[in-house]
């Protein structure tokens, strides 16, 4: 065990990528899962994880059949293309639902983002059953097993997700309002309709680009298992925020370490590692309340 820590970090200039890449979609999505759970739309993320993966699973069968020609320099750019577009246009669809009041679950938003699930979890399987080492292209995509991330990819994560980052602790006040009160939050003329779309589409880039790179299973569980543990330590909710950062932070890189430590899948050992810190949270706000 100690030669493989020692090896690890000799060799950190081949993880380097990979880890940060990770552990900067578990500190965005920590964050932003914190209203994922506020707002009660955890499957609409969950959804948004399926969407993006068949859009990518997509890409990846079209340059099979040459329907669209690609070269070195973009054989990357067509899977984060059409992710972003199905995730995009699933996050407006929702937004302009005449209903869509977040906070309220109502049937009829539930009945859509069900069936929006479900057709993507279909096609994802059946288009990948077509593309060529489909069951391992459907694994990666699904499941996650990033072990190296180019710079390229690194760069555009980054690049993507600081700004975003940014302009959610700018309007992290309204946005709070929002989740906690649209009532009085429309009754101040604060934007509820803009906000919710903002958050929806941010959401859904964040969660298209961290699919793309590292896989859907460790983005949606990003976006739950910390923020679930952080709001179960703290009551305060800028605490609860940053916590989820950090949780999220650590359980990608804990992740990644224990993955190359026992040579298991990235993805889900970062899974395994965020709930093992929702246990521990939990276990914690247990005994806080026993005494």
């Amino acid at each position: 065990m100690t030669e493989k820590l020692q090896l690890f970090f000799a060799s950190w200039e081949l993880w380097r990528g990979a880890v940060i890449a990770g552990m900067a979609a578990g500190a965005v999505c920590g964050f932003l899962g914190v209203y994922v759970i506020l707002h009660r739309i955890v499957f609409v993320s969950a959804a948004m994880s399926e969407v993006s993966s068949l859009g990518v699973m997509l890409a990846f069968w079209l340059a099979q059949v040459e329907a669209v020609h690609t070269s070195a320099h973009t054989e990357d750019v067509l899977p984060l293309i059409f992710a972003a577009l199905f995730t995009g246009v699933f996050s407006a669809a929702l937004a302009g639902q005449a209903s869509a009041r977040i906070a309220d679950r109502s049937k009829s938003a539930e009945a859509f983002i069900g069936a929006v699930y479900l057709i993507s979890a279909a096609g994802l399987l059946l288009v990948g059953d077509r593309v060529s080492q489909g069951a391992h292209d459907v694994t990666n995509v699904l499941f996650g097993n990033t072990v190296v991330v180019d710079t390229e990819h690194l760069i555009l994560l980054l690049v993507t997700f600081v700004p975003i980052l940014i302009a959610h602790f700018w309007l992290r006040k309204d946005l709070i309002l929002v989740s906690y009160d649209p009532a009085m939050a429309s009754t101040l003329r604060y934007p509820v309709g803009a906000l919710r779309v903002f958050l929806l589409v941010s959401l859904g880039v964040v969660i298209s680009i961290g699919t793309r790179t590292l896989g859907a299973l460790p983005v949606f569980s990003f976006t739950v298992l910390p923020p679930m543990a952080a709001l179960a330590l703290f009551q305060d909710l800028r605490r609860s925020f940053f916590a989820s950062m950090v949780l999220g932070l650590l359980a990608a890189f804990l992740g990644y370490l224990v993955s190359f430590l026992y040579s298991f899948p990235t993805g889900a050992c970062m899974t395994a590692m965020a709930g093992l810190l929702l246990i521990l949270a939990k276990a914690m706000e247990r005994l806080r309340g026993a005494q």
